[in-house]
């Protein structure tokens, strides 16, 4: 029965420590992706130190997918859809920013697709009453706040002028027209204070 109990003890302390140091590595790199989509990290070098002490592997290109959740009742448990989507995603990483699971999927050349089970993708969004947007794929992780909205605006255009019934999973370019549309409407606005894109 002693050994038994100090089985348990010590199998829980080496539980705990493990969990422990993931934790670390989790707020380090969300900490990580958060500063990059608010500007703070703003030249290579900065990003290099901040990616030498995070921990965190990259590879040259990357793959930015947004998945936004409804309002609803069933929110997603965060550790079980990472975990999910870790599944469809081997060797993602993920975060949470502005309550949008943030997916960045790294390639080593640029030819190189992104490959992932589409049912199953789409299953799981429709699951969690989610949309899930696939931004244009990147070079520069300083780049990371563009792919962003990328990835949001081809949520919104592709919620209205989807076609295709029960989709959840949008490219950034099937719906990049109606963003710089959107972008000269805006500018219009703001310089002219006229939205009339006729003139």
């Amino acid at each position: 029965t002693c050994l038994a109990t100090e089985f348990c003890r010590r199998v829980e302390l080496l539980f705990l420590e493990t969990q422990k140091d993931r934790m670390i590595d989790r707020i380090k790199y969300d900490a990580l992706i958060a500063d990059l989509m608010e500007c703070r990290i703003k030249f290579q070098e900065q990003l290099n130190d901040r990616l030498a002490l995070s921990a965190v592997r990259v590879k040259k290109y990357y793959y930015c997918i947004v998945i936004e959740c409804e309002d609803c009742e069933r929110k997603p448990n965060r550790r079980q859809i990472y975990g999910e989507l870790d599944m469809l995603f081997p060797g993602c990483l993920l975060t949470t920013y502005r309550n949008n699971i943030v997916v960045l999927v790294f390639r080593s050349y640029e030819s190189e697709p992104l490959e992932y089970d589409r049912e199953a993708f789409n299953g799981l969004l429709e699951c969690y009453k989610a949309y899930a947007c696939i931004a244009n794929r990147s070079r520069f992780l300083l780049a990371l706040p563009d792919t962003y909205r990328q990835a949001t605006a081809g949520i919104r255009f592709g919620k209205i002028f989807c076609t295709e019934k029960g989709n959840r999973i949008f490219r950034y370019e099937d719906y990049s027209m109606y963003h710089i549309v959107q972008i000269c409407e805006e500018d219009r606005r703001a310089c002219f204070n006229d939205d009339n894109l006729i003139h």
